[in-house]
């Protein structure tokens, strides 16, 4: 999909979870699984590949998590992988990427990942494996429910927190400044969505060198799977957009000088050039 395409939908996309109460055209589905199909075979920053998949016709009226209740949907789209931490920020890399081309055709989407019913997913879908995130795929309900949006408001749906918690030069007492030539970049990474709005992550630039950390504290989940991997994965998938969006060239490396920082997890580094850098 071009690449315009993806940064209008990170701008844009919502968490949906009313979907209009109307039969799927066949249009609909072949587009829904040829996005889906196109994604398979995808390697994230760390190696692992990508194995979505997708199921339509699926009765979804009512709760499958303590999360999201989700009404209408007419198609779910998933995937599965190991639960190790880096395959986790693969996945959710890979997954991000299949979100924004199906919220760019029009289709409502919605993370599940804390409190989805597993058991009930597998059991419709049939496959094997883990399966770290779903998301219901529907065209949205042109007004949401009560319940949907008392949700919204409990998950803090457009809250996020200002630059200068979350981007930073060498060190927390360095707020990335205003006007440096990769904000407009980290901005799509400040809206991309993550468990909770928590936002765990946090970006620091110096020597042309980008490194994400994850606060520890969302790295040790009480839930089945670990939403701080997922976290990771997807302001990855935000960085990366964003770099190729405004021309910068970029490749992760090795890192042995990245500094320990209390409190924090080293996710991954990248390399950066480009104009004012």
């Amino acid at each position: 999909m071009d690449a315009k395409k993806r940064i209008e939908a990170i701008r844009k996309r919502v968490s949906v979870r009313s979907f209009a109460d109307a039969p799927s055209t066949v249009e609909m589905k072949e587009t829904i699984r040829r996005l889906t199909t196109s994604h398979a075979g995808r390697k994230g920053p760390f190696g692992h590949t990508f194995r979505p998949f997708f199921v339509e016709n699926v009765k979804t009226t009512g709760r499958i998590g303590t999360y999201g209740f989700i009404k209408n949907a007419p198609a779910f789209v998933g995937g599965v992988a190991n639960k190790e931490f880096l395959a986790l920020v693969d996945f959710a890399h890979a997954f991000e990427h299949l979100m924004l081309d199906l919220v760019a055709e029009g289709f409502g989407t919605c993370w599940l990942a804390e409190t989805f019913k597993r058991g009930k997913i597998s059991s419709i879908t049939n496959v094997e494996g883990f399966i770290p995130a779903v998301s219901p795929v529907g065209i949205p309900a042109r007004k949401k429910s009560l319940r949907e949006r008392a949700i919204a408001g409990l998950a803090r749906a457009r809250t996020r927190r200002p630059p200068e918690e979350l981007f930073f030069l060498s060190s927390l007492d360095e707020p990335l400044p205003k006007g440096h030539p990769l904000g407009d970049v980290f901005e799509l990474v400040r809206i991309a969505p993550s468990g909770g709005n928590r936002q765990p992550w946090r970006l620091f630039i110096e020597e042309g060198i980008i490194r994400l950390y994850i606060k520890k504290s969302a790295v040790k989940s009480l839930f089945p799977v670990n939403i701080g991997a997922l976290d990771a994965g997807i302001a990855l998938a935000h960085l990366e957009l964003g770099l190729d969006h405004l021309s910068y060239s970029f490749e992760y490396c090795d890192d042995a000088e990245a500094p320990p920082r209390k409190g924090m997890l080293h996710v991954a580094s990248m390399k950066v050039s480009g104009a004012g850098l």
